[in-house]
């Protein structure tokens, strides 16, 4: 018989005696419903006893040895209730509860994750547990529409979230409805907003001329305000809600950026500088115009609130205007580090606390929206244990009423740390290291000990890094082939031990992530040394591994995970081997370490700084493609440009260009103090035609501006990717076509721009 698991939770009392279950693998308890509906609960208890020992619990036998009596339980919570013959559970959680206590337990989403032993006899001994919830709101929900997922990825999670007493969004009326609303706003009124173009932000283009568009909003027009209160009246006679109904509605910025840098904008903003994105915050317009419209509406819909991310350039505590006691905030902080915690000093997370600090003492309803998995890259080696173990119990006592964090289907990656999510969302004082090893224990068996020195060891190497750049930029400076070997050889050693196949199979899958990681070091390094073929192979071989993980539908790699290399990584390699091959070859690879001069205001052309004239022997030398800006100490300058100045040796060859495969994120480029054009792009390669304006006899001097607008990725900036002059048939093109009608969102994604 397995070990029958009695661990005492939180509020136990145990009591003497203990009620039969199985007897010589059969029930001997009967199943009466009492005050709980049939439901999907329900169902699943009958389905977890079929798995035990090959039976469902009879319903409504008199004469069974033990009675279990199923209840409503007054609120979100459970009461299981041991005593003798008789258990009485009250609540569907209770009935997960009483699962787990018999030794059940749901390490993943699927089939793979269920932990069900098999029994022939078995009881639980007297007890009387009563437990709520941390949070009110327990509702991380997966990503994306159903067409991306090939298989049940999004019922197993479903189910997978009732099982670990998780929630939908509703059980809490103030969670926000609606998010990124000022393009909804412009959508609902186009024509209007057409006819009378000031309502539209007034935003700096490329070419330094300001202009009236959207995606955002002029929040100081006083007819935008008028449409803000139409749209929450329409939304009141759509939904039939009466006018003291108890809602929040959002009313926050379009995501990215584009704000309005108009004179009104200006002049009622709190003029300062969001240190992140480096554009102006603009906090303390979201705080006035939900002032604003309360002052208008405000007594019309007495229980009326209104909401908006805390996020972005709004993510700051005003500092102008009072706040207003019917806001909602919802924290979303992918600005800011994405490896470490907000109780960890060494990542833009300090600057995070102190923001969340001061909201700690407002009074307002607050949720927090975060992310389960490393934005924009999905698919290497990462752990949130650290950061759920600080973040979350952060976020209970400065007053969140709940968590509903977007999340991907990634189980080879994300398991341990969905599961300590979910652990935590119930019972915010569950300790990280001992979750860990109870999770190791159920989803490896004999394995647990070298995959829980995997997990923490991980965990640990993530936690010290004083690496913060995002997506997949920092993983070559905080991991090399050695810690890729170190976490194969322990996961080998589990694999090994493991003596069940579901278990075996958990431990290969973690495998994958790490496999994953050699390769992707493997792939930077030949990328480094301008073997663009050989690791455009690499990448290709990734590629198909990762897809056909995906494919399998069960939810262990998310889609994206295949999306994030194509987004960021195919067409720069794919353009690096084009141009350093025949018919073209590399005349001069630059150099990772290139003389360097900050541009804050971008005026450096006013400067003459592409003057070959110009003295720069003492220039600083900053990294390129070998290293990030966060870790050279330059995360602190995310708005303005870089100059780089590049001197070669003369180039005999007559057609000449310039390739730059990745950049943050417009580039400007200068030969002999000649301009020669503009490219645009997050990690978009660029490719420059430099016949004409080299010399032949002397030294060539290459000046190049990388200004960086918009959101693109935290700590990156400048050249990121390993550039090259190279020679073959002459460019068609001077420049790269610059496509206007898109706009750069947080993370490297791309929209398109409307009017």
């Amino acid at each position: 018989m397995k070990k029958l698991i009695t661990l005492t939770l939180a509020g136990a009392v145990m009591l003497t005696g203990a009620a039969e279950l199985v007897r010589d693998g059969k029930p001997v308890a009967t199943l009466e419903l009492g005050s709980m509906p049939d439901s999907a609960a329900v169902k699943d208890l009958q389905y977890h006893f079929k798995k035990l020992c090959g039976a469902e619990l009879p319903v409504g036998e008199k004469k069974a040895p033990t009675r279990i009596v199923l209840k409503k339980f007054d609120g979100d919570g459970f009461r299981l209730c041991v005593k003798g013959p008789n258990v009485t559970i009250c609540g569907e959680n209770g009935i997960y509860e009483f699962l787990r206590r018999l030794g059940c337990d749901w390490v993943m989403p699927g089939e793979l994750g269920e932990v069900i032993p098999s029994v022939k006899t078995l009881s639980i001994p007297d007890m009387d547990i009563t437990e709520r919830p941390s949070f009110a709101v327990r509702s991380p929900w997966l990503s994306g529409n159903a067409r991306i997922f090939p298989g049940t990825e999004k019922a197993d999670f479903e189910v997978w979230k009732r099982r670990m007493k998780l929630t939908g969004r509703d059980t809490h009326p103030l969670v926000m409805l609606g998010g990124h609303v000022w393009g909804i706003i412009i959508k609902n009124n186009q024509k209007e907003f057409d006819a009378n173009p000031e309502m539209y932000a007034l935003v700096r283009q490329l070419d330094g001329s300001l202009k009236r568009q959207g995606l955002q909003l002029e929040t100081t027009h006083p007819r935008v305000i008028e449409l803000f209160c139409e749209y929450i009246r329409d939304q009141f006679r759509k939904n039939k809600w009466p006018k003291d109904k108890l809602v929040c509605i959002g009313v926050g910025p379009s995501d990215g950026g584009g704000y309005s840098v108009s004179k009104e904008s200006m002049d009622a903003s709190a003029d300062r500088i969001d240190p992140i994105s480096g554009y102006h915050d603009i906090t303390d317009l979201q705080i006035l115009l939900i002032n604003r419209i309360f002052d208008r509406i405000g007594k019309e819909y007495p229980n009326l609130y209104l909401g908006f991310y805390l996020y972005g350039c709004h993510a700051d505590y005003p500092a102008r205007y009072k706040i207003h006691p019917r806001t909602v905030i919802v924290i979303a902080d992918i600005s800011y580090s994405r490896l470490h915690s907000t109780l960890e000093p060494v990542s833009t997370r300090a600057y995070y606390k102190q923001i969340l600090d001061q909201w700690a003492k407002e009074p307002v309803p607050k949720f927090f929206r975060g992310y389960n998995w490393n934005l924009a890259e999905h698919f290497l080696p990462y752990s949130k244990l650290k950061m759920w173990a600080d973040d979350l119990p952060l976020y209970h006592k400065m007053g969140v009423l709940g968590v509903y964090n977007e999340s991907i289907a990634a189980s080879a990656t994300l398991a341990p740390s969905n599961y300590y999510e979910a652990t935590l969302l119930w019972n915010v004082n569950a300790d990280m290291k001992a979750t860990l090893a109870h999770f190791c224990r159920k989803a490896y068996g004999d394995g647990a000990a070298p995959m829980e020195k995997y997990w923490l060891m991980l965990t640990d190497r993530q936690s010290k890094a004083q690496e913060q750049a995002g997506s997949f930029h920092s993983f070559p400076l905080m991991y090399d082939q050695k810690f890729v070997a170190d976490s194969l050889r322990l996961i080998d050693e589990a694999e090994k031990a493991a003596g069940l196949p579901a278990e075996k199979e958990r431990i290969r899958l973690a495998r994958f992530p790490v496999v994953q990681l050699g390769d992707f070091l493997e792939l930077r390094r030949r990328m480094n040394d301008f073997k663009f073929a050989e690791a455009e192979k690499i990448f290709i071989g990734m590629q198909k591994e990762k897809e056909a993980l995906f494919k399998t539908g069960k939810g262990v790699v998310a889609s994206g995970a295949s999306r994030m290399m194509t987004r960021f990584l195919q067409s720069p390699l794919e353009k690096s081997r084009f141009y350093s091959s025949a018919p073209y070859r590399i005349v001069f690879p630059f150099p990772d370490r290139l003389k360097t001069i900050f541009d804050p205001y971008s005026q450096g052309e006013k400067l003459g700084l592409m003057n070959p004239e110009m003295a720069d022997d003492d220039l600083v030398t900053t990294r390129t493609y070998e290293s990030t800006w966060a870790r050279q100490g330059l995360i602190n300058l995310p708005n303005g440009s870089v100059w780089y100045r590049i001197r070669t040796p003369p180039i005999q060859e007559k057609a000449v260009g310039l390739l730059i495969p990745g950049a943050d994120n417009v580039v400007r480029v200068w030969c002999n103090g000649k301009y020669i054009g503009m490219g645009s792009g997050f990690m978009k390669p660029m490719p420059f035609d430099l016949t004409g304006t080299l010399s032949d006899k002397q030294e060539n001097l290459i000046a190049i501006q990388v200004e960086r607008r918009g959101n693109s990725e935290i700590g990156t900036g400048g050249i990121i990717l390993p550039a090259f002059l190279f020679t073959g048939p002459r460019l068609p093109e001077r420049a790269p076509a610059i496509d206007s009608s898109y706009r750069l969102l947080p993370g490297g994604a791309i929209e398109k721009i409307k009017k």
